[in-house]
């Protein structure tokens, strides 16, 4: 129910427009919208290499739902996060009207990505700036591991499908960017309402 109620208000935010231009700091509407109890949690990021950080925000709710609870025991991809993306007035900003996966845009999908396991800056094999994390894919025989890019797209973002292998093995697009030593270091900050 929380995350609907987060939900309808960053629908709110978005405005009458696809691309929505806010003004200032989204946090303080986002915060206006919680529960006692409930935490915003907070990403700062880059995630277009324009020199600006961008705010990617997830909620984690003080009484979550049994059944999202489930969902997000089984999801091994990380959160999903909500993104603003600076504008180059540099106090504006836009939220990501959904994620294109290859097959077209899908409004409203947020962006799933694991903090702890995460790089920002150029990806060679899309030559691109962005956000490469994974997730595991679980199937009935054998778990894969997928290595996915976000890129920035002007009012969205693009996922890409770098690799897919089976969970546990060895990956050169992994060592390359998601070993010990290569991911991008991201504090995530807690914020109570």
């Amino acid at each position: 129910m929380k995350i609907q109620i987060l939900t309808a208000i960053l629908i709110v935010l978005m405005g009458i427009s696809v691309r929505a231009q806010i003004s200032g700091d989204p946090q303080t509407t986002l915060l206006s919208g919680l529960a006692s109890g409930d935490t915003l949690e907070k990403m700062s990021i880059d995630v277009n290499g324009d020199g600006k950080l961008d705010l990617f925000f997830t909620l984690q709710e003080a009484h979550p739902d049994p059944s999202e609870v489930q969902a997000n025991t089984q999801n091994q991809g990380g959160l999903f996060w909500d993104a603003y993306v600076k504008q180059t007035n540099g106090t504006n900003y836009i939220r990501s009207s959904g994620m294109d996966d290859g097959g077209g845009l899908i409004q409203g999908v947020t962006i799933q990505i694991n903090p702890n396991q995460m790089y920002v800056g150029n990806i060679s094999e899309i030559n691109r700036y962005g956000v490469v994390t994974s997730a595991v894919k679980r199937a009935t025989t054998e778990n894969s591991t997928i290595i996915y890019a976000y890129t920035w797209e002007g009012d969205h973002f693009k996922q890409w499908k770098l690799a897919e292998y089976t969970a546990g093995g060895k990956n050169a697009i992994f060592d390359k960017y998601l070993a010990d030593g290569k991911r991008t270091q991201i504090t995530v900050q807690q914020i109570k309402p």
